[in-house]
C-alpha cells in the first residue's frame, strides 16, 4: 500500500497522509499529488453545499485523519498511547462506521463537518485545519471549538469554523446534503428544508476569505508585497521631489512684473470655488471616516481582548453551576397604583385615591444571549418594568398581563435563575472588596465546588472589573472612608455576576460611574450576554460606544412603549416618524430629548405630550415590523426551573459563613464598641461614686434597692438600643441577599445573636466589677457571679427585644420612638415604683413579660436574702425620724412583694424571655422582607 503526500494550495505546507486499515498500518513508496485546499464555493460567496460528516463531542482532528502521518514532524506513538488518544487509530469503527476519507483515497466526499462541543481539542498545531482543507473540507459547524483550533483555522485560512447554539450532531446524520450559508448565517438540510441559525463569523470571515492572516495583511496594506515595490516607490518619490525643486527654482527666477493670472492653476469663479470646496469637504469627510473607522477598530480590538478574558470567567461560572438559557417574554403589562386619598387612614390598602398607570400595555421579548436596554426619562416606568419582570414589584398595586420564561409562566424557583443588581449600593462597610466577593462566591455557589475554583473565579472578576488596587480596601460608609463610589458600584455588580445566573437584571448600573468605568461595566455585561446569558438593564444617558453594545432597545415615556426592537434600527424608526437624528449626535441623547416631557410651562407640556402621543401611535402602527426583527428562541423547556435548587448551601454551611462575616463586621466596627466601653465605665464609676458612702443612719434600704433597679434599667437600655442602632444598618443588605435566595433567615439570626454574646458578657462583667464592690453589695463571691450572670442574661433578652422592635418598625426613626415607650411601660411594672401587691389585675400580667421585673427580682433576692443589719426608720415626729429599727433582708423582700426562694425562677424567666424575644424577633424579621407580588399572581385580565 502506498502512502500519499497532500500538498496545500500555498505549497508551503506538506502533510503526510496514509489510508487507515482496520487492524494494521504500513508504509511504502511515496507518490506526490498536488491537491488544492481552496476550491470554488457552490452557490455564491461563503455558501457551501454538499454532504456532511457528523461527529460528537471532544473530537481531535487527528482522529479523523491519523496524526502520525499528518504532522510535519513524526509524532511519538508512546505519548498518544499514554493520553489514551485515538490519534493513531482514528475514530472507533463501532461508533463511526463511515470513514471520513475512504481507504486508498486522498479526498473526502464530505466538505461539511458537523461537530459537538470542544471540536478540535488536542489540535495544538496548524496541521489540523491544513490537513482537513487538503482532504476537501470547507467548513466545520460545531457548538464550540478548542480555542487554539479556532485560531489556527483563521490564521491558515483553510477552513471556516462556524458556531451554533443548536446541537446539530444530534439532529443530522452523516451523508445528508446540507447548505451552509455564511452570508445569512443559516444551515439548511436540503432533504427536509429544515433550517438552523448559525453565529456570524464576524472579523474572522474576511481573514479566512483572504486565505489566512498573511494574505489578509498583504491585501489590506498592512505589509508590502515585495521589497522591490517599496524601492521603486521610493525612487519615484525622489524623482517627483527633484521635479518640484526644478519648478520652484524656475519660479524664483521670474520677476514680479512677469507674474500674471495665467500662472494660477485654476481660474477664479464661483463655480470653481464651489467645486474646490466640495472636493475639500469630501476629503475632510473621508479623513473623518477613516479616523472613526480606525478608532472603532481599536475599540473593537480592546473589546475582543476583554471578551476573551471574560469568556474565561463565564466559562468558569458555567462549569461550576448548571446554566439554563432563558428567553423572557412579556405581553401587555399594565401596572396601576392608587394614591392615598386625603382623610383616609394611613394604614391598609387604599383604593379610593387617584388611579395612576405606571406601565401601559408594554410588550416585548428578550431571547437568550441578548442585552436589552430600557431607556426613558425619569419617572417613565423603567424600574417598575424590570421589577415586574424580576418578580420584585412591590405589593399594593395591580399588575395585569403575562410574563413567560421559556414559554411558561414563572414558578417559585424562578428566583434561582435571576440575579438583580440594585441601583443603591448596599454593602457591609467593614468588609474588604476581596472578602465581600469571597463571601458571595461561597454562599452563591454550591459547597461541592472546590474552594480553589471559587477563589480563582473571584480573582478573575476582580481583575475584570478593575478592582485589583481596591481588593484589600474596606467598603466604607459615611463615617469611614473606603472605596470610591465607582468601585462600590462595580463591587455590587460583581456580587451578582458571581451567582452564575442565567437572567440578570440591572437598575441603572452606570449611575455614579465615570464614562470609562461605565464602558467597562457595560462591556462586561455585553460579554456575558454573548456567552449565553440574558441581560435586561435600565440605563440613563449612555455614551455612544455603550449604545452600540445594545442588542435590543426599549424606549418608555409616561408608561407607554415608544419603541421596541433592534437598537441599530431605532434611528430608522425615528426617521420614519420624521424625527431624523442629526449627524455627530449621540442617538441615545436624541431619543431621550424627543420622548421626554417638558413641564416648564403649560404650553411646553402640551407640546411635548402631543409629540410623545404621536410617536407612541406611530410605533403601534409599525410595531410588528421592528419587533419581528428580534429572533424568538425556541428553547428546550424539558429542563424546567423546578430542577434547580433555590438555596445552593445547607443551613449549617450558611451559618458558618454568616457567623464569620458577622464577627468581622462587628469586631471591626470600633466606634460602637468604644462607645459601649466608655459608657459602661463612666456610668459605672458615677454610680459607684454616688453610692459609695452609704450610711445606715439614713435610708440605706431605699438607696440599695434604688441602685439595684438602676443597674437593671441601665443593662436593659444599653443592650436594646445597641440592637436598635446596628440592625437597621444591615437591613438593606440582608433584604437584598434574601431576595436573591442566598441564605435562610434562621442561620443569619443565629449568627448575629452569637456574635452579640461576647459584647453582652463583657459589658456585664465590666459593669459588675466597677459597681459591685465599690457600692458594697453582698460580699459573697457567689453573689457577685450571680449578679453578673443576671445582667448578662437580661442584656441578651433586651437585645432580642430590640431586634424585635426593629423588625416590626418600618424604619429606624419609628423603632427609636417605639422602644422608649415600650420600655417605660415595662419599668412601671418592674416592682420598684409600684408594689407588686397594689398593681391592678387587668394590667398586672405585664410583669410576666417584663425582663426588668425578673432581673430586679433576681438582683434583690441575691443581695438581701439571708442577710440582716439594715436600719430603717421606726417612728417620726414632724417628718423627722426619731427611732431606727433593724430589719432583715427577708423582711425587705417581703415588703417588695418578692419571695426569697424564687432566685432560680428569675433565671428561668429571664432565659425564657430571652428565647421568647429572640423568637419573636426572628419571626418579625422573617416577615419584614419587602412584600412583592407573587410570581404566579399575574394573569391576563379583561380591561374595562
Amino acid at each position: 500500500m502506498n502512502s500519499t503526500v497532500l500538498k496545500s494550495s500555498g505549497g508551503s505546507r506538506v502533510a503526510h497522509a496514509t489510508p487507515r486499515r482496520h487492524q494494521h498500518m504500513s508504509r511504502g513508496r511515496t507518490s506526490v499529488c498536488h491537491v488544492s485546499a481552496k476550491v470554488d464555493l457552490q452557490g455564491g460567496p461563503r455558501v457551501i453545499r454538499g454532504k456532511c460528516f457528523v461527529t460528537k463531542d471532544n473530537i481531535d482532528t487527528d482522529q479523523i485523519i491519523p496524526a502520525e502521518y499528518l504532522t510535519l514532524v513524526p509524532s511519538k506513538p508512546d505519548e498518544y498511547e499514554k493520553l489514551g488518544s485515538y490519534a493513531l487509530i482514528g475514530l472507533p469503527d463501532d461508533l463511526y462506521p463511515i470513514r471520513y476519507v475512504d481507504v486508498d483515497s486522498m479526498k473526502t466526499e464530505y466538505p461539511v463537518i458537523i461537530g459537538g462541543n470542544n471540536f478540535g481539542c488536542g489540535s495544538s498545531r496548524e496541521h489540523a485545519p491544513v490537513a482537513l482543507g487538503a482532504s476537501g473540507a470547507k467548513v466545520c459547524v460545531s457548538q464550540s471549538y478548542a480555542r487554539i483550533f479556532f485560531r489556527n483555522c483563521v490564521s491558515t485560512g483553510e477552513l471556516y469554523p462556524v458556531e451554533t447554539d443548536v446541537r446539530l450532531c444530534d439532529d443530522i446524520s452523516t451523508g445528508e446534503e446540507v447548505e451552509v450559508d455564511m452570508e445569512k448565517d443559516v444551515l439548511t438540510v436540503l432533504s427536509t428544508g429544515k433550517q438552523y441559525d448559525l453565529k456570524p463569523l464576524g472579523d474572522a470571515g474576511p481573514v479566512i476569505d483572504a486565505g489566512g492572516i498573511f494574505n489578509y495583511a498583504r491585501e489590506t496594506g498592512m505589509i508590502s508585497h515585495f521589497n522591490a515595490a517599496v524601492k521603486k516607490k521610493k525612487n519615484k518619490e525622489e524623482e517627483e521631489e527633484e521635479e518640484e525643486e526644478t519648478d520652484l527654482e524656475s519660479h524664483r527666477t521670474t520677476t514680479d512684473d512677469d507674474v500674471s493670472v495665467e500662472h494660477c492653476t485654476i481660474e477664479y469663479s464661483d463655480e470653481n470655488l464651489s467645486n474646490e470646496a466640495k472636493k475639500y469637504m469630501e476629503s475632510v469627510a473621508t479623513f473623518k471616516k477613516n479616523f472613526v473607522d480606525r478608532q472603532a477598530m481599536h475599540e473593537k480590538q480592546e473589546m475582543m481582548q476583554k471578551k476573551a478574558s471574560f469568556f474565561d470567567i463565564s466559562g468558569d461560572v458555567e462549569s461550576l453551576k448548571t446554566q439554563i438559557k432563558v428567553c423572557l417574554e412579556f405581553r401587555d403589562l399594565t401596572y396601576t397604583v392608587f394614591s392615598k386619598k386625603k382623610g383616609l387612614p394611613c394604614c391598609g390598602k387604599q383604593r379610593g385615591g387617584e388611579k395612576r398607570v405606571i406601565l401601559d400595555s408594554v410588550t416585548g421579548h428578550v431571547p437568550s444571549s441578548r442585552l436589552m436596554a430600557i431607556m426613558g426619562p425619569t419617572g417613565c416606568g423603567k424600574t417598575s418594568l424590570i421589577n415586574a419582570l424580576a418578580g420584585r414589584l412591590q405589593a399594593g398595586g395591580t399588575l395585569e398581563g403575562d410574563i413567560l420564561v421559556n414559554g411558561k409562566p414563572r414558578e417559585k424557583s424562578f428566583m434561582a435563575l435571576v440575579a438583580y443588581v440594585m441601583q443603591d449600593d448596599v454593602l457591609f462597610a467593614n468588609l474588604t472588596v476581596q472578602e465581600t466577593f469571597e463571601f458571595a462566591s461561597r454562599m452563591r455557589l454550591p459547597r461541592s465546588i472546590p474552594r480553589k475554583s471559587k477563589d480563582e473565579l473571584v480573582d478573575r472578576i476582580i481583575k475584570e472589573l478593575g478592582l485589583t488596587k481596591a481588593r484589600n480596601t474596606r467598603i466604607g460608609n459615611e463615617l469611614y472612608r473606603g472605596v470610591s463610589g465607582g468601585e462600590r458600584k462595580r463591587t455590587n455588580i460583581g456580587i451578582e455576576l458571581l451567582s452564575g445566573a442565567s437572567l440578570i437584571f440591572l437598575d441603572e448600573p452606570t449611575s455614579g460611574l465615570d464614562s470609562f468605568q461605565a464602558l467597562n461595566v457595560m462591556d462586561s455585561l455585553w460579554t456575558l450576554a454573548s456567552n449565553g446569558r440574558t441581560i435586561v438593564s435600565t440605563i440613563h444617558q449612555p455614551r455612544s460606544s455603550i449604545f452600540k453594545m445594545f442588542d435590543i432597545l426599549m424606549l418608555l415615556s409616561e408608561g407607554k412603549c415608544m419603541y421596541f426592537g433592534p437598537a441599530k434600527d431605532a434611528v430608522n424608526f425615528f426617521t420614519s416618524a420624521h424625527f431624523s437624528c442629526p449627524a455627530e449626535f449621540n442617538p441615545a441623547d436624541f431619543f431621550l430629548d424627543v420622548i421626554s416631557m417638558d413641564y416648564r410651562s403649560k404650553a411646553a407640556e402640551l407640546e411635548s405630550r402631543n409629540r410623545v402621543s404621536l410617536i407612541a401611535k406611530h410605533y403601534e402602527k409599525v410595531e410588528d415590523e421592528y419587533k419581528g426583527k428580534i429572533p424568538e428562541d425556541h428553547l428546550d423547556t424539558e429542563c424546567t426551573t423546578r430542577e434547580l435548587v433555590i438555596f445552593p448551601n445547607d443551613p449549617f454551611t450558611e451559618f458558618g459563613l454568616l457567623l464569620k462575616r458577622s464577627w468581622k463586621q462587628q469586631s471591626r466596627d470600633k466606634l460602637p464598641l468604644m462607645i459601649t466601653l466608655v459608657q459602661t465605665i463612666v456610668i459605672g464609676f458615677v454610680l459607684a461614686a454616688l453610692y459609695s458612702n452609704l450610711d445606715s443612719s439614713s435610708t440605706p434600704v431605699q438607696d440599695e434597692t434604688g441602685i439595684l433597679f438602676f443597674v437593671t434599667i441601665f443593662s436593659a437600655f444599653g443592650a436594646m438600643f445597641s440592637a436598635l442602632n446596628t440592625f437597621p444598618s444591615e437591613r438593606g443588605v440582608v433584604n437584598r441577599e434574601r431576595q436573591s435566595k442566598m441564605y435562610h433567615v434562621l442561620p443569619y439570626y443565629c449568627a448575629r445573636f452569637i456574635c452579640d454574646i461576647p459584647i453582652r458578657v463583657g459589658q456585664g462583667l465590666l459593669f459588675g466589677c466597677i459597681v459591685y464592690f465599690i457600692v458594697g453589695l453582698n460580699p459573697a463571691a457567689s453573689a457577685f457571679f450571680i449578679f453578673c450572670c443576671i445582667l448578662i442574661v437580661e442584656g441578651l433578652a433586651s437585645q432580642g427585644m430590640g431586634v424585635c422592635i426593629s423588625a416590626v418598625a418600618p424604619n429606624e426613626k419609628v423603632a427609636s420612638a417605639l422602644a422608649p415607650a415600650i420600655t417605660v411601660i415595662l419599668i412601671l411594672v418592674g416592682g420598684f415604683y409600684v408594689n407588686e401587691a397594689t398593681v391592678p389585675d387587668w394590667i398586672g400580667w405585664l410583669k410576666y413579660i417584663s425582663h426588668l421585673y425578673w432581673a430586679f427580682l433576681g438582683l434583690s433576692i441575691n443581695n438581701f436574702s439571708g442577710r440582716t443589719g439594715w436600719k430603717t426608720c421606726g417612728s417620726t415626729i414632724d417628718g423627722q425620724c426619731v427611732e431606727y429599727i433593724t430589719v432583715s433582708g427577708d423582711e425587705i423582700l417581703n415588703q417588695l412583694g418578692f419571695n426569697p426562694s424564687q432566685l432560680w425562677l428569675s433565671f428561668v424567666a429571664l432565659l425564657s424571655l430571652m428565647a421568647f424575644y429572640n423568637a419573636m424577633g426572628y419571626i418579625f424579621l422573617r416577615r419584614s422582607k419587602q412584600k412583592t407580588m407573587p410570581l404566579t399572581d399575574i394573569a391576563t385580565k379583561k380591561r374595562q
